[in-house]
C-alpha cells in the first residue's frame, strides 16, 4: 500500500451520492482551487495547486451536475468528462463561470478565464513563482 492515495469504487458499485448544497460548495472550491483550465474534445482539463485535485474532483462528483459524466484526478490535474452534446471547452467555460459566480459562460481574455480579480492563468503564474520546483 505505501500510503499512496487511491480512487476506490464503493463496494456495492453504487455511484457517488450527491450532497445537498453541492453546487454552492463546488463554486466556493472552484474559486479557491482552480488555477487554469483547458479542453480537448469532450474533456475539460483543470489544474489545481499541488495536492488539491482529488479534493476538487470529489466536489465535482458530489455536485452531481448533469453536464459531467465523471472525473479522474491526479495530484494537481483533473480530467472532467463532458456529457454529450457538450464539449470540453463549453464545460470548462461553465466551471470557470461557476468559480467566478456568474450565470453566463465565462469570457476569455488572452489565455486566461476571469475568476475574481485575477485571471485563472495569472493565478497559475503566481503559483509557479511561489513553487520554483514546478
Amino acid at each position: 500500500d505505501g500510503g499512496a492515495p487511491v480512487y476506490v469504487i464503493p463496494e456495492d458499485g453504487s455511484p457517488v451520492r450527491a450532497v445537498e448544497g453541492g453546487t454552492s460548495r463546488l463554486a466556493r472550491l472552484l474559486a479557491e482551487l482552480l488555477m487554469s483550465s483547458d479542453a480537448s474534445g469532450n474533456l475539460a482539463v483543470l489544474r489545481t495547486p499541488p495536492g488539491a485535485a482529488h479534493f476538487l474532483a470529489s466536489a465535482l462528483d458530489r455536485a452531481a451536475l448533469h453536464d459531467i459524466v465523471g472525473t479522474i484526478a491526479g495530484d494537481d490535474t483533473i480530467i472532467v468528462v463532458a456529457r454529450d452534446p457538450l464539449t470540453g471547452k463549453e464545460l470548462a467555460s461553465r466551471l470557470v463561470a461557476l468559480a467566478a459566480g456568474t450565470d453566463t459562460a465565462a469570457t476569455a481574455q488572452g489565455e486566461g478565464h476571469y475568476v475574481g480579480r485575477k485571471t485563472v492563468s495569472d493565478r497559475a503564474i503566481l503559483a509557479d513563482e511561489r513553487d520554483p520546483a514546478r
